[in-house]
């Protein structure tokens, strides 16, 4: 830890608690090719300095509201579709379903990995009305096939693994659908 051996700052147990919360959501729990030998010694560090590690799980994986988990039952049950013989996952949600729900996807950011933990899935995808137009949320778990590239062909960005993009011009998110399966056909087939 830099901050605190470098600059002598001290650091909270809460503190503490907060940036092991990053370490450990950015790193999707250290699976994910971002976690280094530099980021497990500092997740470590931090537990050496009170970090509640019990607070930081449940908060991170274990504590989902009922309307939550009714989103999700129902995205499962009634919105996924799959391409490229299963490689490609994707549920489109429909606007009404956030209502019905009580659900923002600003508390859905681990939604996708409902998608993308299946077998056999190389690619997974979530397709949703925005407030200026039509969002994708996409991430890989095959480094031979990056989605970062397919979100910048709809001007959007994040990293090769995972990625997003907003689509204007669509009038519907089933109309971007279609367009974002199309990109990710080529990117599986080429």
């Amino acid at each position: 830890m830099h901050l605190e051996q470098e600059l002598r700052w001290y650091i909270s147990p809460q503190a503490a608690s907060f940036l092991l919360l990053g370490l450990v959501t950015d790193t999707g729990s250290f699976r994910f090719q971002n976690t280094s030998p530099a980021t497990l010694r500092a997740a470590a560090r931090l537990r050496e300095l009170g970090a509640d590690w019990d607070g930081v799980i449940n908060a991170a994986f274990f504590s989902k509201s009922r309307n939550q988990q009714a989103f999700e039952a129902e995205m499962l049950s009634c919105c996924v579709q799959s391409a490229c013989e299963g490689r490609y996952l994707y549920a489109v949600l429909p606007e009404e379903m956030f209502a019905r729900h009580n659900f923002n996807m600003k508390d859905g950011e681990n939604l996708i990995d409902l998608l993308r933990e299946v077998e056999g899935v190389w690619i997974a995808a979530l397709i949703y009305p925005g407030r200026d137009g039509i969002k994708f949320s996409l991430r890989s778990k095959n480094s031979r096939f990056p989605v970062g590239p397919v979100a910048a062909r709809f001007g959007g960005g994040g990293h090769l693994m995972a990625a997003g993009a907003t689509v204007t011009g669509c009038t519907s998110p089933e109309e971007a659908a279609e367009l974002l399966k199309s990109a990710i056909i080529q990117l599986l087939e080429a």
